[in-house]
This record gives structure tokens, C-alpha cells and sequence, in this order.
């Protein structure tokens, strides 16, 4: 391990010891284990156990109006690629790819908003600039394979997105705006109204940047409409629906570049879920019906409509206290047109899944929990997927897991009708090996956190040949093995530190995962300050591979951020954000540099009707 990151690790671990003397009958409410009381909730942290919440407040805490870039790096083995300040695009350079455990194929990692699998009907995978952070009130992330409750795309982990909803009574309104380098600005604004068994959300976003290159402006609008309606304590329904509109353009590469504006993507994407809830005493469960839709057109011409109509159901029974089971059912209809000078796809495939999982206390500290899927492909047919875990507790403080776990993806409708189309394709497989422990310290003030894990995957895509004779085929496998470690610590009530630390040791070389990841943060609140400062350092990170037309190139990196809140007022505060404070040069991907020292200031406004 290289000095820095042995000298941050010193520091870190010496700050525990430094101040474990003080204030030890204090209690700290840890919020990175914040779970909440649901039965199927608590099944999925038993499940999978390296599970890592993201909270509103550290979501903010970046400034950034794109979600993903004020979490890449905050959960261990969790990267995402970017190629500049804002605004990710689609398209061949792979901005917005998210890596999980190495597993960073642009399909392979589920997203998950509000119970709703999202991703494009054509092509699979997300889009990064739909999820603004103002809209988000928490990210879930699972690491490791998730497909037993997910099904397909959840092979490398899952991020689970929620967003706001009103949690006091009242009309409250709210409001953010902020401008910085490179003429980026957002303004945001919240309408929450709760009364009685009725409450509802609305949110409206719009961002703008010019990026810090020429032809790479980005903007983006918003919309998040998000109601429910409690009928008794046993019923609940809800409905939520957002929609976006997003402007992409690529410069290209720096030994390379495009001319000027003529490479861009605009995507619109509309998506809306009605979800009913039940909860007795002994049960509890959801049905959910969800659509989504996207139209994307790009500067070559191409234009596609791609939809998801889906449903779920699942209900969950504690028939005995600590012991858990939960029956799932699931259909999702998916498929688009696209074309470009002519009709290239017009297509739709069909998966229906059922599936049980479990939770069972053999003995006073032992549970065990497993789960089952059968999903059926209406092109490739059925696949069984299990996964299963020993949960021991050896104290109240102290508890090891053990985790097997198998997750897939089915091959997209491009993959299987359209570029290097195959019908003949099977779906990519995963097993997943991981021992992992949790442990608090300090009066409970620190958790500590860690994983050991070997991931075996086979039957990866791949397209071969050379344009126009091309075709997709399964002839990839790959072994990935790591550590991760996460640790949080409240050295008093308005002093914390967190961090994580992760290593991975692939059997290929990875573009956009890096081999070390270190990422500490501290939040210090004195009177109306309040300040945020964290380290994200990277090692071996490749940002091309030897081919014949490209050298291999990697990059290492340490970032520094820092920033300021001040409540002036009640309503009112101010704050500052500065980025790559020692005005670091770095690349994520190659050709496409990254900004050196950046600023934004703004201010939040809250107010009661």
C-alpha cells in the first residue's frame, strides 16, 4: 500500500484511540446503520449483508446537482466514471458507468427508484443524468450479486434509490440555488404539503453548465410529483412520477476533439409507480405497478422510444418472532423502436419471476437466510437463481456473516435484435463468495465494518469481428477478488468521521474500476458553522487498455473538497463548495480531462405556510 494511504489510514484509526476517552456513556445514534422497521427491510439487510445507506445529508453534502457524483466513492468498491464537471451524455466514452466490486459493465449494476427497476426497454442500462440529488432523500447501496430480490442487471450490486416525501404537517416550501465555476448554476425549488393521512411532494430542478471544456454544456429540467394517502393503520397507497429532460455534449477527446458543438444526446424520460401497502402484525406487503418511458435522439441521426411496464407483488410473514419469509411474484414487459436513416428495432421481451426468501434463528445467535428465484425469458427460457447466508452474532456488538450468492443479466434487446444481434445469446452469470464482520466500539460511538469477497462470473457479452461483420457472443469470464472495510465514528455529538477503504485484484484489466480506493470525510457543526471535508484518493485506476489504436494509461489521484454551511437564519443558509482544492490534474477517461479547482456558492431557503 503506498505511503499516503497508509499515513491516512494511521490517522484515521489514531484519531478513534485519541478520543475514546471522553464522553463514554454518551449514546450516538450511528447513521449509517439507520434502518428502518419494516420486515421485508430488515430481510434484505440479513440477506445482503454489505449494505451501505447514503443519507440526505451526505447527498447534499457535495453540492453537485448529478446524483451520481456525490456518491461515487462514498460506499467502498462504489465508483463512477465522469469526463468532466457536469453532465454525463450516452454514448461510446462510458461517463456515468458505475463500477461495483469491478463488476462495471454499463448493464451489470441495477438501479433501483422508489421499488421501480429503471433502465432503457433497447439497451439496458441507466442513464446518470436523470437522478438530480435535490430529488433524493436516500441511496441504498448493496454490494454484490441482489438478484434473488431484484432479478436481472442486479449482478454486481444495486443502488436503491428513494425520494423525498413530506414528513411533518404543513405547508413548507423550500428553495436552492447556487452558481459556480464554469457558469453553472441550479435552481431548485419544493413544495411539501402534509395533512392528517394526505400528504404530497412536488419538486422542479433545472440545471446549466458550460463544463470545462468548449462544446460540453450540459442542462437538464425536472419534475417529481410524489403523494400518498393513509387509509387506516393496515393501508396505505402511493404514487409517484418524475420526469426529465436532459442536454448533452461531447467535446471528444483532447487529441481528438469534435467540432465544436456537433456531438450531443438529448434524452427525455418520464417514469411513474402506484404502490399499495399493507401491515398487520404479523405481515406486511407491497404492490407495485410501474411504467417507464424514455425518447432519446443523438447527433448521428439515431432516435428511439423505449418503454418498461411492470408489476410486483410481495408480501412478507414474522410467525415467529426473528424468523422471516417473504413470497415475490414479478412481470416486466420491456422493448422500444429505434432508427436511424432506416427502422432498426421494433421489439419487445417479457420476464415473469417468483421467488421466496427467508430468515430463520437456528439457534440464540445464529440465523441463517436464504432465497430462491425462477425467472423465466420469453427468448433464452427459464433460470434458478439461489443465494444464501449465516448470519452469528457473538455479542450484542459484534456479528460475522458468510454470503453465497448467484446474480445474472439478461441480454438486452440490443444485444440480442440489433447491433451484432444474436438471438442465440444466454445470460450473464455471477457467483459471489464473501465473509464479512460488523462490530461497534466506543459506547458504540464507531462502527467498523468489513468484507472479504471472491466474485466468479461467466458468460459475459462480447461483441466480435469488425464492422459490418460483427456479432454479439458469450466467450468472457472473469474473476474478481478484494477487501472492503467502512468505518464510522461520532467523536461527539457534532463531531464525526467516516471512511472507507477498498481493494480489488482482478484477473483482467478494468477500465473505470480502480485496484485502491480511500475516501475519508469529517463533519464538524460549532454554533451556526458547519463544516464538511473529505479525501478521496484512487490508485491504478486504467483509463485505456493496449489495443491497436491505444496505449494503456492509468491514472492515481488523491482529491481534496471541502465546504462551509452558515445558518444565519432559521430558514435561511448559505454555503460554499470548493473541489479539488490542491488543483489536482487526473483523467477518468482517457482524452478527457478533469477540472482542476472549482467553486460553488449558494443558499437554502425554508419557510412554513
Amino acid at each position: 500500500m503506498p505511503k499516503k494511504y497508509l499515513l491516512l489510514l494511521f490517522l484515521f484509526i489514531l484519531s478513534f484511540e485519541i478520543k475514546a476517552q471522553y464522553d463514554t456513556l454518551k449514546t450516538f445514534e450511528l447513521q449509517q446503520v439507520t434502518v428502518t422497521g419494516t420486515k421485508f427491510e430488515k430481510l434484505i439487510r440479513t440477506l445482503t449483508p454489505s449494505y451501505t445507506i447514503i443519507s440526505e445529508n451526505s447527498i447534499n453534502q457535495n453540492i453537485k446537482s448529478a446524483l451520481f457524483s456525490s456518491i461515487s466513492g462514498k460506499a467502498p468498491g462504489l465508483f463512477v466514471t465522469e469526463n468532466g464537471f457536469s453532465g454525463f451524455g450516452i454514448g461510446s466514452n462510458a461517463s456515468g458507468r458505475i463500477s461495483i466490486r469491478g463488476i462495471n459493465g454499463i448493464q451489470q449494476n441495477l438501479i433501483v427508484v422508489d421499488g421501480r427497476p429503471e433502465f432503457a426497454g433497447i439497451f439496458g442500462h441507466p442513464l446518470a443524468d436523470v437522478y438530480h440529488s435535490s430529488e433524493i432523500a436516500a441511496v441504498d447501496i448493496i454490494r454484490g450479486p441482489a438478484s434473488v430480490l431484484y432479478g436481472t442487471n442486479a449482478m454486481g450490486g444495486v443502488i436503491n434509490i428513494t425520494t423525498k416525501k413530506s414528513q411533518v404537517d404543513g405547508l413548507k416550501l423550500f428553495a436552492d440555488i447556487n452558481y459556480g465555476s464554469y457558469n453553472t448554476y441550479k435552481i431548485n425549488g419544493t413544495v411539501d404539503y402534509r395533512k392528517n393521512s394526505f400528504n404530497n411532494t412536488f419538486i422542479i430542478s433545472r440545471d446549466f453548465s458550460n463544463d470545462n471544456r468548449p462544446s460540453s454544456n450540459s442542462s437538464s429540467i425536472s419534475g417529481v410529483y410524489n403523494a400518498e394517502y393513509i387509509f387506516n393503520p393496515s393501508w396505505s397507497i402511493n404514487f409517484n412520477t418524475y420526469v426529465n429532460s436532459s442536454s448533452v455534449y461531447n467535446p471528444g477527446p483532447v487529441f481528438n476533439p469534435y467540432p465544436d458543438n456537433s456531438v450531443w444526446t438529448n434524452v427525455t424520460r418520464v417514469n411513474s409507480s402506484l404502490r399499495v401497502k399493507n401491515k398487520f402484525n404479523n405481515s406486511e406487503g407491497t404492490f407495485l405497478f410501474y411504467f417507464n418511458n424514455g425518447v432519446h435522439d443523438v447527433y448521428d441521426g439515431f432516435h428511439s422510444n423505449d418503454n418498461i411496464l411492470g408489476i410486483s407483488l410481495i408480501e412478507s410473514f414474522e410467525f415467529f418472532e426473528n424468523n422471516i419469509i417473504s413470497f415475490g411474484a414479478e412481470f416486466k414487459n420491456y422493448g422500444g423502436k429505434a432508427r436511424s436513416n432506416i427502422q432498426l428495432i421494433d421489439k419487445k421481451v417479457s420476464e415473469k419471476s417468483i421467488y421466496a426468501i427467508f430468515s430463520y434463528n437456528i439457534f440464540k445467535n445464529l440465523f441463517v437466510n436464504g432465497g430462491l428465484r425462477l425467472n423465466n425469458h420469453s427468448v433464452y427460457g427459464s433460470l434458478l437463481i439461489p443465494q444464501f447466508s449465516l448470519n452469528y452474532n457473538l455479542n450484542n456488538r459484534t456479528s460475522f456473516n458468510f454470503t453465497i450468492a448467484e446474480g445474472f443479466r439478461s441480454p438486452t434487446l440490443n444485444e440480442l435484435f440489433l447491433f451484432g444481434a444474436n438471438i442465440d445469446l444466454k445470460p450473464e452469470k455471477l457467483w459471489n463468495y464473501e465473509l464479512g464482520f460488523k462490530s461497534y466500539f466506543f459506547a458504540e460511538r464507531l462502527l467498523l465494518k468489513g468484507a472479504f469477497f471472491l466474485m466468479e462470473g461467466k458468460d459475459f457479452i462480447r461483441m466480435i469481428g469488425i464492422y459490418p461483420d460483427i456479432k454479439n457472443q458469450n466467450i468472457s469470464s472473469l474473476t474478481n477478488r478484494g477487501v472492503e472495510i467502512e468505518a464510522e465514528y461520532f467523536i461527539a455529538k457534532d463531531f464525526s468521521l467516516k471512511g472507507n477503504y477498498s481493494y480489488l485484484k482482478s484477473s483482467t484489466k478494468l477500465l473505470g474500476s480502480p485496484e485502491m480506493q480511500a475516501f475519508v470525510e469529517m463533519n464538524y457543526t460549532y454554533k451556526i458553522f458547519t463544516f464538511n471535508a473529505n479525501i478521496n484518493g484512487i490508485k491504478n485506476l486504467y483509463t485505456s487498455l493496449k489495443t491497436n489504436t491505444s496505449d494503456e494509461k492509468k491514472q492515481s489521484y488523491a482529491l481534496f473538497n471541502c465546504a462551509v454551511w452558515l445558518d444565519l437564519l432559521k430558514e435561511m443558509k448559505f454555503y460554499i463548495k470548493l473541489d479539488n482544492l490542491l488543483n489536482k490534474g487526473y483523467e477518468i477517461i482517457d482524452g478527457y480531462p478533469m477540472p482542476g479547482r472549482t467553486i460553488i456558492a449558494g443558499i437554502k431557503i425554508s419557510g412554513a405556510l
